[in-house]
């Protein structure tokens, strides 16, 4: 990646007017923040002292080489620091960066792959012999290192290289879509609906004859309670009530002659 000098940005031959470039052209605030922990792309990454004493180890890193796609020239290492940067300026301009110790990536001597497995394996004890330790936090992914078990000469100082799954991320089959849309192509006609702009005054039809209803006899049961009480039925209760109510008054009638009369004969 080019890099570009304060001098070669500010230069007004060069006509740069990026106000964020400039800015960056005067190189990072010598404040920095470090964390022992970081998460982003989906991994959770430790640093390698964090990492100590734990039950699982999350300091393993992978980047990618000049190729994509080929894991043999992939950089493969153990994250020590992570740094973040501020540049002076508004807004606010923040760069997260790892501090990693790199593999040997020569193929055969720091790093190779398995011919008939593919599995990839680098060397524990060699280390990658040029000063480049850092990379964008964003560039990393998340790998794990295992031993061999055995204790064989070609393979005691070799680790496996075990890629680690993004949370973020879900691993499915692919399905091969229809190209072919379920869409009929035939034109169908749609009539529009005809509206009237009549308005009406009242929702009473003034024309139409009129039926008066009893009230008590517009549903053919009536319900009282939690018992359904036919209409005859209920009539004729009322007419025993009413011949209940008018012998009672024959009854009050005749005790009250009695009572006259025998009034009457005390007097005399």
């Amino acid at each position: 990646m080019p890099c570009i000098s304060y001098a070669q940005v500010h230069d007004p031959t060069n006509e740069i007017n990026d106000q964020q470039i400039r800015d960056m052209s005067w190189g990072p605030l010598r404040m920095v923040r470090t964390w022992p922990m970081y998460i982003i792309n989906g991994y959770k990454f430790h640093t390698d002292s964090w990492s100590q004493g734990k039950s699982t180890r999350n300091s393993g890193v992978c980047t990618r080489g000049s190729v994509y796609g080929q894991p043999e020239d992939d950089y493969y290492g153990i994250l020590q620091e992570v740094i973040q940067l501020e540049y002076p300026g508004l807004p606010i301009k923040q760069v997260v960066l790892f501090n990693c110790t790199w593999f040997d990536p020569t193929p055969r001597r720091g790093t190779r792959i398995h011919d008939q497995y593919g599995i990839v394996e680098v060397r524990a004890n060699r280390r990658y012999n040029r000063y480049d330790p850092f990379i964008l936090a964003s560039q990393a992914h998340q790998v794990y290192y295992a031993p061999y078990p055995s204790r064989q000469r070609n393979l005691v100082d070799w680790w496996v290289v075990i890629r680690a799954k993004a949370r973020s991320t879900v691993h499915a089959p692919t399905i091969e879509r229809p190209r072919d849309a379920y869409q009929a192509d035939e034109e169908m006609s749609v009539q529009p609906a005809a509206v009237g702009d009549e308005q009406l005054d009242t929702l009473r039809d003034e024309v139409g004859e009129f039926e008066w209803v009893d009230e008590y006899s517009f549903d053919q049961n009536l319900v009282a309670g939690d018992e359904v009480l036919d209409v005859e039925e209920v009539e004729d209760d009322e007419d025993e009530d009413e011949d209940e109510d008018e012998d009672e008054d024959e009854d009050e009638d005749e005790d009250e002659e009695e009572y006259e009369d025998e009034q009457s004969d005390d007097t005399e």
